[in-house]
């Protein structure tokens, strides 16, 4: 009877100190994210400036001001785009790039930090880099999965193929960032 008594006692303790320690992991847990909020918000107000002043560029049809307020408006987006592709057609109509939307740049959907501000040389450059890409490892891939096939069962030919297509799309990037006088970061 005694060993019961003590056994009882002894899960009774546990239940107490597992409850305190879910409590302690909640009120943790909610801290963080109410932390994680307040940033994304943070970021957004400090954006909404640099926006407005990107779009009054852009209106005024000052291409050289608008690159300006481009570089500028971009960072906190970029820091905020975790978030932001929370809210698919916000995200979509600020940040997609034309050949993420049917008829890309001559679509009425097609609007936000992409549009108007590089040649439309590069911007096709820029697609069809991005297109072969994705065509060269679409065949590594299934729908629904994170990777379809181990890196290892890749044939040497198809890396190298995937290295060359992302090789090409860096160095259009790079012409991208140049066109836009993006320095390079300190």
């Amino acid at each position: 009877m005694k060993k019961i008594r003590y056994l009882a006692i002894a899960i009774f303790v546990l239940a107490l100190v597992w409850t305190g320690a879910l409590a302690a992991q909640t009120s943790s847990y909610n801290t963080q994210v109410n932390n994680g909020v307040a940033y994304f918000r943070n970021r957004a107000n400090d954006q909404l400036p640099l926006v407005e002043n990107l779009v009054s560029a852009l209106n005024s049809g000052d291409l050289e001001r608008a690159k300006t307020a481009y570089v500028n408006s971009r960072p906190p987006y970029e820091e905020i785009e975790v978030y932001a592709g929370s809210f698919e057609k916000e995200d979509t109509d600020i940040d997609a790039r034309p050949y993420a939307i049917d008829g890309g740049e001559t679509s009425p959907e097609y609007k936000g930090f992409h549009k108007s501000v590089l040649s439309k040389d590069i911007v096709a450059e820029e697609e069809s880099a991005y297109r072969d890409c994705l065509k060269t490892v679409a065949p590594f891939f299934r729908s629904g999965e994170i990777a379809a096939m181990p890196n290892s069962q890749v044939l040497m030919t198809d890396r190298g193929a995937i290295v060359r297509a992302s090789y090409r799309y860096r160095d259009v990037l790079l012409k991208s960032k140049a066109a836009l006088k993006i320095p390079d970061p300190a």
